[in-house]
């Protein structure tokens, strides 16, 4: 029996659902790797920044999981350095697992200042933190679309990543803060597992060697949990120890912080020894 031209049009509307439904299915089984040039273009070009994603020996350069929220898995990723600083990479981090809510990543993309991560987990991660005497720094975010005279308001105070859950094995960072006077380098790492003497639960742990004010400078850093230190909403004070010595002076503290950025919350006890101790390197907050 022939079918008619009704049970034709019919067909064919189910069929198109059909077919989007099993592409979709394909796309998700294969973690739709055909996205990597588009995704690396829109954030160089969000950014202000190189932006690139690069796959181990015989990887994939990005898997991308689309059913309920936005899982990315890379190998790794590397952000360029800003135009004046442009031969270092900012960042280069391997072992990437991101989770976004589709929320987020929408009000981000109409122009919310913050991007809200869900979570974020790195095998290792190297930083170039490097401020100018100006106070421009290699950290600072400006869209390629700013002109000159919106670079101040592009430029916001507000964090550019607010990160809800964040696990990292390994991070070495390189900083050089003029105004602060302060070179070092810092190794840091990020873990469900606490350290001893350090509270239950997410911990942090870094290690800096390098030279403040022109003293010798070594610190240690502890702390129970990362997450309120990061930009996040609402932020309750986590338990923090520090201990730092910079040439004869030195300086611990034991307490609690809400924010990492600026210290923010600060509560606990501070010692002070040796030679007097300049304003700029006790002024928190």
């Amino acid at each position: 029996m022939k079918p008619t031209p009704q049970q034709i049009r019919w067909a064919g509307l189910l069929l198109v659902p059909l077919l989007l439904v099993a592409a979709f299915a394909v796309g998700e089984r294969a973690g739709w790797p055909w996205l990597a040039g588009p995704l690396e273009r829109a954030l160089s070009e969000r950014l202000g920044r190189s932006v690139e994603l690069v796959a181990a020996p015989g990887g994939e350069r990005l898997r991308i999981a689309l059913l309920g929220e936005l899982h990315l898995q890379a190998d790794r990723l590397r952000i360029g350095g800003p135009s004046w600083r442009g031969e270092v990479n900012t960042l280069d981090a391997g072992g990437i697992s991101l989770r976004l809510r589709y929320r987020d990543l929408w009000s981000w993309q109409r122009g919310a200042k913050t991007l809200r991560i869900k979570e974020l987990t790195a095998q290792t991660l190297e930083a170039d933190l490097m401020r100018r005497a100006d106070g421009s720094a290699s950290w600072m975010i400006v869209p390629t679309k700013a002109a000159p005279a919106e670079d101040a308001a592009a430029t916001d105070t507000r964090p550019l990543l607010q990160l809800e859950h964040l696990l990292l094995n390994e991070a070495r960072l390189i900083v050089d803060d003029a105004p602060l006077r302060l070179k070092a380098r810092i190794q840091a790492s990020l873990s469900e597992q606490p350290a001893p003497a350090r509270p239950a639960g997410l911990g942090l742990s870094a290690r800096a060697e390098g030279r403040y004010l022109g003293r010798p400078l070594q610190a240690t850093l502890e702390t129970g949990s990362p997450l309120p230190w990061l930009g996040a909403a609402n932020a309750q004070p986590v338990a923090m120890s520090l201990r730092l010595e910079a040439g004869r002076a030195r300086l611990s503290f034991d307490g609690a912080a809400s924010n990492l950025l600026g210290l923010d919350g600060l509560a606990g006890k501070v010692r002070l020894s040796g030679p007097r101790w300049p304003p700029s390197a006790i002024r928190w907050g």
